[in-house]
């Protein structure tokens, strides 16, 4: 393990993997390096965001930016839908 990363499973072939910014461009290349023939290592850090709010005003700060407020744990929002903790 290089870093802490979260893992998000979004169908049975799909998997969006969130790893510590400082160390993103070396978790892309092992798991590059690592993939077996098939599975596709797509480094998508120029078109996805991450924002991650804690403490007591994060419900405040994510419905000011027009964004669902009461998600479950570890959710994510994907487009105009939110989704649940992974599996």
């Amino acid at each position: 393990m290089v870093d802490d990363l979260i893992v998000y499973l979004h169908g049975p072939d799909d998997v969006l993997l969130v790893p510590n910014a400082a160390n993103a461009a070396d978790v892309v290349r092992r798991l590059a390096e690592a993939a077996p023939v098939g599975v596709t290592v797509t480094d998508r850090h120029a078109e996805v965001a991450v924002l991650a709010l804690q403490g007591p005003r994060s419900l405040q700060v994510l419905e000011l930016l027009g964004l669902p407020g009461e998600l479950d744990y570890m959710s994510f929002v994907s487009g105009t839908g939110a989704r649940g903790p992974p599996r």
